[in-house]
């Protein structure tokens, strides 16, 4: 028996055939394993066709954004400001996370670093000539 049909018995459908969309990121089995829920559950072919273009559409918005970089006034804040920017870093990384945006997620930390740098400069700066 496939271990994955209890797994995934209690999925919603819109999962399942979120999984039957995109079974390359999937083991084998669950995606047999959702075949055979779906089936069982007799789902409206018309359901399955839409829920299935909705899902891809949405994937791929997503992942149109994928590589988008942060704007010049994210650069400016993350590094004019960068205090404020590393107790809200978790936040704006979780933020850039879950919308599917790795290169602005991973640049915040390299802007607040470059900030946290130049302020430490400044205050070395002022410090040597007062």
């Amino acid at each position: 028996m496939n271990p994955y049909i209890e797994k995934l018995a209690n999925r919603r459908d819109e999962e399942l055939i979120d999984l039957l969309a995109h079974p390359d990121d999937y083991h084998p089995e669950a995606v047999e394993a959702a075949e055979a829920i779906i089936h069982a559950r007799e789902l409206d072919p018309d359901l399955l066709l839409d829920t299935l273009s909705d899902l891809k559409s949405r994937r791929a918005a997503r992942d149109e954004h994928e590589d988008e970089p942060l704007t010049q006034q994210e650069m400016l804040m993350y590094i004019l400001f960068p205090f404020i920017g590393l107790i809200g870093w978790g936040v704006a990384a979780m933020h850039y996370h879950q919308r599917g945006q790795r290169t602005k997620r991973d640049s915040v930390a390299i802007y607040l670093a470059m900030g946290v740098l130049l302020w430490a400069g400044v205050i070395f700066l002022l410090t040597q000539w007062l």
